[in-house]
Order: C-alpha cells, then sequence, then structure tokens
C-alpha cells in the first residue's frame, strides 16, 4: 500500500470516508449514506446503512458513468479493455487494488468476490505463462482479455443477482459517496458542480481503497494534477466564494491540464464549461444553453473532434435503480452559501395562471432562481395589470383567515416548479400596520393608528396581538391544497426558498406621501423600536412548526434601509438564516459599506457559515437598468445574491417596475446580463479583506481601470493595421461588418503600405510620414486615417481606433521598409534609437513625431486629433518597440526590466515627453504598443508609469496555459491601475478556435481582447480573415457579442456628430491647466432620473465641476419641474432643515455627480437672501436687515452673535454627514467635493434687481465702502475649525463684477484656497486685463492661491460669449464655468443646455470644455 498523504485544501480534508470497519469489519454495511434518510431502516452510522439496506433512488448515476453487467442496458459484464483495466498483481486469486487505472470494472468484480459471494475465477489461471503476474502492458493482455471475459460473462450471467449487487455497490462505495463528501466538504450544491468533481477527482483522481482510511489522496494522483487543479481552482463556497465563481475557475484549471488527463476527461470538462456559459469553444455546439441543474437532455457537442450524447440520470439506467431527479441534499444551511440572482414581483401570485407561467418562463430565460412575493391584499388592475382583486389573509379580523390568498399562491408554487424558479414568501407587509399602504386587522382590531407601533413590536411575549401574529405565521407554515400530493407549505423546500417574517418590520411610514400618512417609527440598537422583535418571531415560529423542514430557510423580510437591515440581533440569532438588505440609495459607496458590514457581523456572529445575506430590495426610479448594472456585480463580487425592485406586466414605471417590454430603461437587458454571469465584472479590483461565508477570491478575475469615466473595459477589438489604406467604398463594408460582429475598437498603423499588397485591390501605394527622411512629413497616411474617423462617424457605427505612431519593424527593414530613422540612427544597431542618452536628437526627433500625430488635424474631421476622443480610443507609442527583428531580416533585439538588455525605461520616456508636448490627451489613452511575447510586454517600468494607461500585451503563443498565466502576472503587476489589453495573438491554422479560447480566458479575467487581422479578402499567410472564413468571422462575432458591451462614449451621438459639422467657429485652443464646469445653482432639486440624465450630458460635454447653492427654491422654478425647497435656515437661525431637504438632496447629487465624473462647487449661502433681493431668510427676518442695512451683517463685530450664527451654519455645513452607514463628513469627500464657497456674490449691490422694493444698495472695495476682510475671517473661523485638515478648498464664492471679485485682502489672506472671479459685462478685453491682474496679485500675495472664472454670461449671444471668456481663459491656464445649464433653456438669464435650439451655446461649451484637459 501506498501512504497517503492529506492534501492541503482545508475544506478537502475534513472528507474523510468511512474507516475500513465499516465494509470489512465484521458484517458489511453494504448501502453508503449521509443522512438516516438515506437508509431504509432510517439508521445511517459512519456513513453506512447499519442494515445494509439503502434507498435505490438516493444513489444518483453521474454522467459519464457506464453500468456493467446490465442486461437490462445492453452493457456485457466484461469490457473488451478489461485486461487494462485490472490490477498489476493477482494473488490468491484475488484481484488486488493497489493501482487504479479506469478500474471500473474491476472494482465490480472485486465487488462481485467479496462482498456478495458471487461464483469466483482463479485469477492465476488466466496468467500468461513466463510473463510473471504481470497483466498489464503485457503484449499478449488481449489473449488474456479474452479469455477471462468470456468465462467471467457465463458466471455473472449465472449469479446475476450478485453481480446487479456488486455493480450498485461499487458505483456507491467508490463513485457516489465520495463526490456526495467532496461536494459537502467543498460546499457545493448545483448539480453541474458535483457532476464535475465526479469526472475530474472522482472517476479520475480517488485514490482510497478498501482496507485503508479512505482518505482522499491527490498527491500520489496523475502527478499531483488533482491537488494542482483543485489549488488553482482557488477558494469554495466553503471558503465564501460563489459557486459559479468557483466552477469556472476549477473547469478551466482542469482543461489547461490537458497532459495529465484523459480525453474523455477533457471532453467532458468542455460539455461542463458549455453548460456553464451558455456556450462552447466551438462553433459547431448544437444550441448550447446555460443549464446548472443538468435538465434533461443536457447537450450535443462536437469538441475537439469527439462527438458524444450526454444525458442526465434517467437516461440509460438499470432497471432495479432509478436516479433522484436532484443530487443528494446537502444540510439546508450548506445551501446558504449559493449565490443566485433573484427577483422581486410581490403580487405575482395574483395574475392569471397562464400569464404566471409566462412571466416565470421569461424570469427562468435570464436565469432568475428566486422570485419574492408578499402575502398581502392586492386591488383588481393594480399598477394597470390584469390582475384579480383579493384581501389579506386577515384583512378585516386577526385570526379570521381568508386563504383565497393562499390558494393564489399554491397555484403560482405549481407554476414556479415547473420554471425552475423558488419562491421566498414575505408571510406579511409592516405598510399594513398602519395605513401605511393599507390598514389590515392588525391595525383595525388593535388601532394602531392611534395607539402606535409599539403595541405592535414591543407588547408583551404572551399579548393577544403577539399571539395573533405568530399564529398568522404558523397557519401559513402549515397551509396545505391537493397540490404537492397535499403536503403543508412547510414541506415544500423544493419550490419554497424561504418564509420571512415581515417585509421591513419595524420601518418609517410617513413618507409615504399619503393623507393622513403612516406611523413614524425607527429601529436600532441604541434603543429606539424593538431589534429582537425578528428573533422572537423566528422562535416562536420554530416553536409553533417544529417540522419545518430544514430545506425551508426563515429571513428577516429586510428593514427599510441599511441601517434597519442590519440589526446585529439579527445575526446573533440562531432561528434566523437570511439576513435581508433593503435600500433605495443612489450611492456606490452606501452599497459597498453596507455590503462589507454585513460580512463582517456574518464573520463574528456565524463563524460557521449558516447565514447568509441577500441584497433583496435595490432600484433607482429613472436609472434602474444602470444601476443594476452598478449594483449587481458588487453584489456577485462579494459573493451575496441580489433581487432588484420589481417586475411587473406591463410596466409602470412608477416605482421601479420593468419587465421585458420595458424599452424605457436597460433594466431588464442588465439583470439578464448579470444574472447568467458566472463571474463578475467589476470597475476596480475586489476588496480583498476577509470573511467568513463571503470572502472574496484571492486571485481576482476583473478587470483594472484608469480611474477615469471615458475608460471601457472589457471590449473585443481586432487589428486592421492598414484599414485606412482601402478605397472609401470597400472600407465602409470592411467597417460595418466589423461593427454587427460587436468589435469596438481597430487598431491601425502609421506606416507605408504597397499597392495590391496582400492580395488586397487597394490601388495606391503610401509610404511613412518620414519615410524620406526625418522630421519631412508626409501626410497623406494621415489623412487617409482622418479620412477613416469621418467614415466611421458619418455611418454612425460604435467604433474607435487605436492609432500605433510607429512600427519598430521600420527601424531595420525587418518587413522590407527602412523609414527615416533607420537611415539616420540605427546604422546596424538598434541601441542606437533605444539607449540613446536623454535629450539625444533621435529621441527629440521620434517625440516630435508623436506630438505631429497628435496634433495633426486632417481635411475631413477638421478636429485636432488629440481632441478626438469620439473616434480615437489611444494613441500608441510603437508597435512591438525593442522586439528582436533577426528571424525575419532584420536585427536582434531584447529588453528586460533587470535592465540588462535594451531599455526598459524607453515607453515611459516618450509617454512623458509626449504629455509634456502635447498635453494631457484625456480621455483618450496612452498604450505602450506591446512587447513581441509576453516578456516584453510585461516589463514591470510600464506598470508603474503614470504616464501610460495601457499595458498592450501581444503573443503568438499556442499554449492556453502561457495566455492563462501571463494575463494573470499583468493583473498581478497592476497595482496602478491600467488598462490592461490582449491586443495581438493568432495561430495561423486554428484561428477560429484560438480566438473562442483566447477570448473565454480573457473575458473570463476581465481584460479586451483584439485577435490579429480583419483584411479583405483574408490572405491565410499572416492570421488575417474577414468574412469569408467563415468559421474564424462566426468565432469572432460570437465571443464579442458575449464581451461586456462598453456604454455608447465609444461614438458620438447623432446629434453630437451633427454639431461637430456645423460649428466652423475658431478652433478651441487647448489648456491643459485648466478644467471647465458650469453653474447650475439647483441641480439638486431635479427629480432624480432629470439630474442623472442631465449629469450624463455634463459629462459628455467633459465638464469636470459643478457649482451649486444651499439656498431655497420655488416649485418649478425657471420652467422646470423641480420641487421647492427651503433653505435650510428658511425660517429660524440654528435650525438646519437637513433631513431629506436641501443638504440630503446636495449629498445625493454629490455621491450621483462623483459617479460621472464631476465633482462640486458648494456655495454655502446667497448674499441675495440677506434682504429681500431673491429672498428674505432667517438672518434677513430675525436681523432685520432690510431695514437696519447689510453693514448689520457684513460689519458686525467679530464676537456678535449674527457672525456667530453664519459661522455656525457654515461650520454645519461642512460637517453634514449622510446618515447612511459608512458616510463621511463633507469635510472630508475631497473626491466628490471641489470646494466650499463662503457666500455667493458678498457684499455685492442688490438695487439693480428689478423688484418691488429693490434689494439693498451695497458696495466693497479697499478704500472704505464694506467690509473687504469678511471673507478672510469667516475662513479662518473654518479652517481653525470644522475644514481644519480638509484637503477640499475654500473659496470666496465671487464678487459681483471684477473689481469686486479682485479684493486685494483675499489674495493676501492665508484662510482663502480659491478666489472666484464673476463678469457679466460684454467685454472680454476687461476679462483678459482682470485675470492677468489677479495672477499679478498672486504673485504678490500670501501664499498660492488657484483662480477661476467662476460665473459669466452674456444674454442673447451665450454661444459666442462662451467661446471668447474660454479662450481667454485659456490663454491664462484659467479655469471657467458659464451661468448657468437648467433644462428646460429659460433663455431669460443665460440658461442654456443641450435643447437649446435657439443659439449654439451647448456645442460651444461642449467644444472648448473639450479642450481644458486638466483634471480636478
Amino acid at each position: 500500500m501506498r501512504p497517503h498523504q492529506r492534501i492541503l485544501h482545508a475544506a478537502l480534508a475534513t472528507a474523510i470516508l468511512a474507516p475500513a470497519h465499516a465494509i470489512y469489519g465484521g458484517k458489511p454495511a453494504l448501502f453508503p449514506c449521509a443522512h438516516d434518510s438515506d437508509c431504509a431502516s432510517g439508521e445511517c452510522e459512519n456513513n453506512f446503512c447499519t442494515s445494509g439496506a439503502g434507498k435505490a433512488d438516493d444513489i444518483p448515476l453521474f454522467m459519464g458513468w457506464q453500468p456493467l453487467g446490465n442486461s437490462d442496458t445492453g452493457n456485457e459484464p466484461c469490457a473488451q479493455d478489461i485486461g487494462y483495466q485490472l490490477v498489476s498483481h493477482a494473488e490468491n486469486g484475488h484481484v488486488d487494488m493497489t493501482s487504479v487505472d479506469g478500474g471500473g470494472a474491476a472494482l465490480i468484480i472485486k465487488a462481485y468476490y467479496e462482498e456478495f459471494g458471487g461464483e469466483r475465477l482463479d485469477l492465476r489461471t488466466y496468467l500468461i505463462p513466463g510473463n510473471g503476474h504481470s497483466i498489464r502492458n503485457s503484449n499478449r493482455s488481449a489473449e488474456f482479455c479474452a479469455r477471462f471475459c468470456a468465462d467471467f460473462k457465463t458466471v455473472a450471467t449465472r449469479d446475476r443477482a450478485a453481480m446487479i449487487k456488486a455493480q450498485s455497490y461499487a458505483h456507491a462505495v467508490f463513485y457516489a459517496l465520495p463526490t456526495k463528501q467532496i461536494s459537502a466538504a467543498l460546499k457545493l450544491t448545483l448539480p453541474l458542480s458535483i457532476a464535475a468533481i465526479y469526472a475530474g477527482v472522482v472517476n479520475h483522481g480517488y485514490n482510497a481503497m478498501p482496507g485503508e482510511d479512505m482518505q482522499i489522496n491527490l498527491k500520489d494522483t496523475r502527478g499531483g494534477t488533482i491537488e494542482r487543479v483543485l489549488k488553482e481552482a482557488g477558494s469554495s463556497p466553503a471558503d465564501g466564494t460563489s459557486e459559479l465563481i468557483w466552477l469556472k475557475r476549477y473547469l478551466q484549471a482542469t482543461l489547461y491540464a490537458t497532459s495529465s488527463f484523459s480525453a474523455t476527461v477533457q471532453e467532458r470538462t468542455n460539455t461542463y464549461m458549455a453548460l456553464l456559459v451558455g456556450s462552447t469553444f466551438a462553433s459547431s455546439v448544437n444550441s448550447p444553453v446555460q443549464n446548472l441543474n443538468l435538465t434533461p437532455p443536457v447537450v450535443t457537442t462536437d469538441l475537439y473532434g469527439f462527438t458524444q450524447k450526454y444525458q442526465c440520470f434517467q437516461s440509460g439506467l438499470p432497471t432495479h435503480i432509478t436516479a433522484s431527479k436532484n443530487m443528494p441534499a446537502l444540510d439546508k444551511r450548506d445551501d446558504s452559501s449559493t449565490q443566485f440572482a433573484g427577483m422581486n414581483s410581490y403580487f405575482l401570485w395574483a395574475y392569471p395562471s397562464d400569464d404566471q407561467k409566462r412571466i416565470l418562463d421569461q424570469l427562468n430565460g435570464i436565469n432568475i432562481k428566486v422570485v419574492r412575493i408578499f402575502i398581502t391584499h392586492i386591488a383588481a388592475n393594480a399598477k394597470s395589470t390584469n390582475v384579480g382583486e383579493y384581501s389579506d389573509l386577515e384583512e378585516e379580523t386577526t385570526g379570521t383567515y381568508n386563504n383565497a390568498v393562499l390558494d393564489q399562491i399554491d397555484t403560482l408554487m405549481v407554476n414556479a416548479l415547473a420554471a425552475g424558479i423558488k419562491l421566498i414568501i414575505c408571510m406579511h407587509d409592516r405598510y399594513n400596520l398602519d395605513g401605511t399602504w393599507g390598514c389590515d386587522g392588525y391595525c383595525k382590531n388593535y388601532n394602531i393608528r392611534d395607539n402606535g407601533l409599539d403595541t405592535f413590536y414591543n407588547g408583551d411575549s404572551d399579548s393577544q396581538i403577539v399571539k395573533d401574529f405568530d399564529n398568522r405565521l404558523a397557519h401559513i407554515a402549515n397551509y396545505a391544497t391537493s397540490n404537492f400530493d397535499g403536503r403543508a407549505w412547510k414541506n415544500r423546500p423544493e419550490v419554497i426558498y424561504a418564509l420571512e417574517i415581515q417585509n421591513e418590520a419595524q420601518a418609517d411610514g410617513s413618507g409615504n406621501g399619503q393623507s393622513p400618512p403612516g406611523l413614524s417609527y425607527k429601529v436600532d440598537e441604541g434603543g429606539s423600536g424593538n431589534p429582537s422583535w425578528w428573533c422572537d418571531r423566528a422562535k416562536a415560529l420554530k416553536k409553533n412548526v417544529p417540522d419545518l423542514d430544514d430545506g425551508i430557510l426563515i429571513s428577516t423580510g429586510g428593514g427599510q434601509d441599511f441601517p434597519q437591515s442590519l440589526v446585529s440581533a439579527n445575526f446573533k440569532c440562531d432561528e434566523i438564516d437570511i439576513i435581508a438588505l433593503h435600500s433605495y440609495t443612489q450611492s456606490t459607496d452606501e452599497v459597498d459599506a453596507a455590503l462589507d458590514t454585513a460580512i463582517k457581523s456574518l464573520k463574528e456572529n456565524s463563524p460557521d457559515g449558516k447565514k447568509t445575506v441577500i441584497l433583496e430590495e435595490f432600484g433607482w426610479a429613472g436609472n434602474q437598468g444602470n444601476w443594476i448594472d452598478t449594483v449587481a456585480p458588487k453584489a456577485i463580487n462579494k459573493g451575496i445574491s441580489w433581487m432588484p425592485w420589481e417586475v411587473i406586466d406591463p410596466t409602470n414605471n412608477a416605482d421601479l417596475e420593468f419587465y421585458n417590454d420595458d424599452s424605457g430603461n436597460l433594466a431588464w437587458g442588465k439583470t439578464s446580463y448579470w444574472a447568467k454571469q458566472p463571474f463578475a465584472s467589476s470597475p476596480q479590483r475586489r476588496d480583498s479583506s476577509q470573511g467568513t461565508s463571503y470572502t472574496p477570491p484571492k486571485d481576482p478575475i476583473i478587470p483594472y481601470r484608469r480611474d477615469t469615466s471615458s475608460v471601457q473595459t472589457p471590449f473585443a477589438g481586432v487589428n486592421s493595421y492598414f484599414i485606412w489604406a482601402y478605397e472609401d467604398a470597400d472600407q465602409i463594408q470592411i467597417l460595418k461588418d466589423v461593427a454587427a460582429a460587436g468589435i469596438k475598437v481597430i487598431r491601425i498603423f502609421i506606416t507605408g503600405f504597397g499597392a495590391y499588397n496582400k492580395g488586397t485591390n487597394i490601388p495606391t501605394t503610401y509610404s511613412d510620414i518620414e519615410e524620406s527622411g526625418v522630421g519631412s512629413y508626409n501626410d497623406l497616411v494621415l489623412q487617409r486615417i482622418d479620412r477613416l474617423l469621418l467614415n466611421i462617424r458619418d455611418s454612425k457605427l460604435d467604433l474607435k481606433l487605436i492609432i500605433c505612431m510607429h512600427d519598430r519593424y521600420n527601424l531595420d527593414s525587418t518587413w522590407g521598409t527602412c523609414d527615416g530613422y533607420c537611415q539616420k540612427y540605427v546604422n546596424s544597431d538598434l541601441n542606437n534609437f533605444y539607449k540613446a542618452s536623454a535629450g539625444s536628437d533621435v529621441h527629440k526627433d521620434f517625440d516630435k513625431r508623436l506630438q505631429h500625430i497628435a496634433n495633426f488635424k486632417g481635411d475631413s474631421i477638421k478636429k485636432t486629433w488629440k481632441t478626438y476622443s469620439d473616434g480615437i480610443y489611444a494613441f500608441e507609442i510603437q508597435n512591438e518597440g525593442q522586439a528582436n527583428g533577426a528571424a525575419n531580416g532584420g536585427l536582434w533585439y531584447n529588453v528586460k526590466d533587470d535592465y540588462s538588455v535594451g531599455n526598459p525605461d524607453w515607453w515611459c520616456d516618450r509617454a512623458k515627453a509626449f504629455i509634456a508636448n502635447v498635453g494631457d490627451v484625456s480621455p483618450i489613452l496612452v498604450s505602450t504598443g506591446g512587447g513581441q511575447e509576453f516578456s516584453q510586454s510585461l516589463v514591470k517600468q510600464n506598470f508603474e508609469c503614470d504616464a501610460l494607461d495601457v499595458i498592450a500585451l501581444h503573443s503568438y503563443t499556442t499554449s492556453l496555459d502561457e495566455v492563462t498565466s501571463s494575463i494573470k502576472t499583468a493583473l498581478d503587476l497592476n497595482s496602478h491601475g491600467k488598462i490592461i489589453i490582449f491586443e495581438e495573438f493568432g495561430w495561423t491554422q486554428n484561428q477560429a478556435s484560438w480566438i473562442a479560447s483566447v477570448a473565454e480566458v480573457a473575458i473570463a479575467q476581465g481584460v479586451s481582447w483584439m485577435p490579429w487581422q480583419v483584411a479583405n479578402p483574408t490572405n491565410f499567410r499572416d492570421f488575417e480573415f474577414y468574412t469569408d472564413d467563415t468559421a474564424t468571422w462566426d468565432a469572432l462575432k460570437d465571443w464579442a457579442q458575449k464581451t461586456i458591451p462598453s456604454e455608447s462614449q465609444y461614438t458620438p451621438s447623432d446629434s453630437q456628430s451633427e454639431q461637430d459639422q456645423s460649428v466652423d467657429t475658431v478652433e478651441a485652443t487647448t489648456s491643459s491647466t485648466s478644467w471647465a464646469g458650469v453653474n447650475s445653482y439647483f441641480l439638486w432639486a431635479y427629480p432624480d432620473e432629470d439630474q442623472t440624465r442631465i449629469l450624463e450630458q455634463l459629462k459628455q460635454a467633459n465638464i469636470k465641476v459643478i457649482r451649486v447653492y444651499i439656498t431655497h427654491i420655488g416649485k418649478q422654478a425657471k420652467g422646470t419641474n423641480v420641487k421647492a425647497y427651503d433653505d435650510i435656515e428658511e425660517t429660524v437661525i440654528g435650525k438646519y432643515n437637513s433631513d431629506q431637504k436641501v443638504l440630503s438632496r446636495v449629498d445625493l447629487l454629490m455621491r450621483n455627480a462623483k459617479q460621472h465624473g464631476i465633482k462640486l462647487i458648494i456655495c454655502m449661502h446667497d448674499r441675495y437672501n440677506l434682504d429681500g433681493t431673491w429672498g428674505c431668510d432667517a438672518y434677513c427676518q430675525k436681523y432685520n436687515l432690510k431695514s437696519a442695512g447689510l453693514d448689520a451683517f457684513y460689519k458686525a463685530d467679530s464676537g456678535s452673535q449674527i457672525l456667530s450664527d453664519f459661522d455656525n451654519r457654515l461650520a454645519y455645513i461642512a460637517n453634514y454627514k449622510s446618515p447612511t452607514p459608512g458616510s463621511k463628513p463633507w469635510s472630508q469627500c475631497s473626491d466628490g467635493i471641489y470646494a466650499f464657497e463662503i457666500q455667493n456674490e458678498a457684499q455685492a449691490d442688490g438695487s439693480q434687481n428689478g423688484q418691488n422694493p429693490p434689494g439693498t444698495k451695497y458696495k466693497v472695495d479697499s478704500n472704505g465702502n464694506g467690509n473687504p476682510s469678511w471673507w478672510c475671517d469667516r475662513a479662518k473661523v473654518l479652517k481653525n475649525g470644522a475644514l481644519q485638515g480638509s484637503s477640499i478648498l475654500l473659496g470666496t464664492g465671487g464678487g459681483q463684477d471684477l473689481a469686486s471679485s479682485l479684493l486685494a485682502e483675499n489674495f493676501n489672506c492665508p484662510y482663502l484656497d480659491l478666489i472666484g472671479v464673476h463678469h457679466f459685462s460684454s467685454s472680454s478685453d476687461d476679462v483678459d486685463a482682470a485675470l492677468g491682474k489677479a495672477k499679478t496679485l498672486i504673485e504678490n500675495g500670501n501664499g498660492d492661491k488657484t483662480i477661476i472664472l467662476e460665473s459669466f454670461g452674456k444674454a442673447g449671444d451665450q454661444a459666442a460669449w462662451i467661446g471668447q471668456i474660454a479662450q481667454v481663459a485659456h490663454k491664462h491656464g484659467i479655469s471657467w464655468l458659464p451661468w448657468q445649464v437648467v433644462d428646460p433653456t429659460s433663455s431669460k438669464d443665460y440658461e442654456f443646455y443641450n435643447d437649446d435650439s435657439g443659439s449654439d451655446a451647448w456645442k460651444e461649451l461642449t467644444k472648448w470644455a473639450g479642450s481644458a484637459t486638466a483634471s480636478v
């Protein structure tokens, strides 16, 4: 016997089978078991039935197991290859199983002899004389097999009963039970996962034999491949990882172990992969669909030359074994870690049965596994549906049950089971207790509206109201109809996933908008409400329904928001299985914080992993699709199931509803996409913090992104390096075909190309732009590329270009071209190019080439390329810099990051020079251009270079292992957030399947991919392909459409394209030291969906900052649809109206804007509210400033009450913190707030406002008028208080005009960071002079100051004015913000928007903002 070694995987170390005596000690225990229910006698001991009898239907037959000796299925008792399957030695006529080589037949024979007394054959009589006892590898084993098989068939047929028992026994002991136990140890529950474990570990790797300690020995098996595969698969569901994520990695690891597994294992694993992702590596698969439950028939595949039909358990079984419909059931708490996508549809049961079926089938089609419903009342035709009218279970009187609603749900259960969907049944809705959305029997009988919710939630345990509610829950659990063989709901785990105590128990109902409103209520750990209520009810349910099936979980039902969902008492309660999280926040930070808090609480309170968390309700009205697209991957990455609110047919759109008829948003499509994902794709690396039940995988398979809103990941692209050379008609056809295939990016080279090269019909020869000499630019190629950009735009195609600005192989005639650098500098030594000293002519010349390209403005697009992010995704430094050209007649070269050869700093040096010469070209990226192979592409210096955005990987390896490991290496090196693109790859003889294989790996790791290359017609000598190569094109199209789609920023909108063509004013001058913003002072007051829409438009216009005020706003102000809001001190000083009012709305805007890459300037008060100019707030009222005059405010003594009040206001705003868990005070939110401002236009003259009476006349200057020190005094208090240590800038808020904006006292103030300049006159010369003066004041003042041209406009000529002022601002390197964006445009007060048909203001904003490239 070989010594067995324990494997490293902690979970598998616990999966030790029964000790030897369970099989051989005393009376044999013939049938294995995991639970008493597996045994006919009901007693399971040491994993075997004590009576020796088991339930045959609990022994599943796994895919691939071929029963032997069963004449019912036509199988013979001895296969022709039995000689190879038997063992190396035969002693005393027994089969000694010390070595296994596909020994299923030998195991059966052994059991036939030793366990069931079958007629024995003396194996020694069949050995070949002179060959010892060995039959393995015998050149005469066929003779042995023929004689032995014939005789064994005879005896097995005579003793058929023993043979059948032996077959079942061997299958169970050596295959089914090990599979079951390993799966349990890994906490696998999906039939597909368990089948994969059987095929890869048990059937072809399990090495424990009877008589041993039955440990699972992997090190000794197949060179340790099994152990390596499991290690490469990484953390399992036992560690908290999503089962789908684990399964994906396990199957990939098995596939990559090609040298150690048989073709059969490979074929089965390919099939399992097909069933996991709904497709396979080959294009010849017959209708693949995702089938995680192995619903028969499974799939027919044709992979790697194998054709094999796989069918599920029922097919081809011997008559004495009935396969169970599902795999062996684990303990219900093992199921709790299984991740799923679910859906709320709270009154789905009220639809007619046919509609239920249709909706359920649609949900099943997008991989929804669980639907959540409520037991509640519903009105006829609710939400414009065709549902019937139903009363709640206790609509009028507690204890008097109206079971019609339960009968409807019972019908839904039948339909759900048929659709493969389980239900979460919420047994009561809190909002029916007090009239929030209804008044049921509890509300009425106990007069909760008047007596308050404490009557319900804080009643004594023996109070009647508590008893009534517990009786309700028990009645529901015990309810039964004739369906399901009359079984009560409590015994239907196949269709009921969980019972919930109550929907959003202890929630606040006062904000429902009804009259009268619901009751205010709250629960927390600080004494509000009753945090133990859920646990008390769960305990009572378990007590009252002691036979509740273990497979049905008990859930809280969620809280109204994250804090109430995360009550710690529920995590500590043994009777609660599911912590449901509800929140309608629109903050990704809040979602992340809540999920992390839940995971931490699980770790602390449920270390055995017996609880699970579900993100059970979330949504965003008007932005549902994008919000699902944001939240779902966050939940997936943390191993948490998710369920958006809610599916209704037809879509109502008033309450976050959606369905597949929903053309108004992306909700259905985004849900479908994420529900089908076996792994997550996210904008950033997962949190690697350790949790117990939900530890994210240590090796993330998600993309890195640069922190910029313009970056798309991942995408499918292609190389087509000379597509620009085709004639227009041919070029446009190729572009259309590529776009139709799902391609987003095309990579081209700036190089020469010969007429009719590669068999094309290109009639013109093109030279490189410096072919005749360095610095002598022939721009014909650039004009052709400019034409290509125009053809993409005019064809309205969703495509962008990667422009490679030089080809390394032109440096030494590797492919026949010796360009200007080759001729002037290389001189047979590439070190002269790559290792020249800093500042050398060769570097200067090359850097000028790159600058020339970026600054090129062609005749077609009429835009400088560096500003044309609508069409250009990235500029590349050089194709395969420092590559070896020796194999093709060029010069030998190489580069290593240890500086032993080549210059690993070269790419970064060139990128830095490029940015210095051209300016920040973002959102266009800067890329390396790749190396010749993975090792050259992975130079670590590039990952550390701030000037590089993209690391391009090139390799023409044909090893999938190398591709996978190299991409992983790139991700491991990527600590600086670069974009990783697998930019060049191909396999001449196997291009179709290679594209599929590589794309699969790239997608799994969140990396974009681009094969080489599209050409028409296909040449086939250089990896080219096109639509005439059907197999390759189909593979490209298939996998391109599986790649995560980029948002539509690749291509300008139609309206934007038209605008680009129509604007013919002066070209925008670029400023790399300024950014563009806008004023939109009440944007926070817009409804959420309008706010998001406006932000999206501003983002597309390249706006970086929005300036808002904390002030009042009237209903439908300026013709908008905003609500009315009071200022935070509208009538009373110091009584801040922040909750759900202005500050919370501004907080929401900040979070929403941050998602769009935009920051806020928050102006904390408006001077025009002090005296009735545009309003009269609490300061105006309390201090009677209309009569007392503004000196009472601005010139008050430093210790006066009025200034103390105002300083307190500013501090309160700076310290404001959203009540959402994990939120920070605004003073620490530098990622969302660019600056705070003390007051808008302080000390301005209000007398010209045109009102009656007018505002107060006032003036400030350095000559005695007003108080020029007022700003600095306020700033000092803030900087020494609420803003101490904050990195957020503090600004003045501007003056009414240039003079009052540029007071020397503010430039001399050490507490002020930002000087806002305001100007509404008609002279750009005045602005030019003022900005020049401002620079002088900075030079003469106290410390650094930032100047922004913060508010300007010109009624009636806003477009031209924006262009003129932006041009002046760029001249001085100063950022600018016109007044103001309002939707719809009012046109009375300098407003504009992209609906502004009366002027070109939006066009000019977009044009000039695109050339203001500084970041904030």
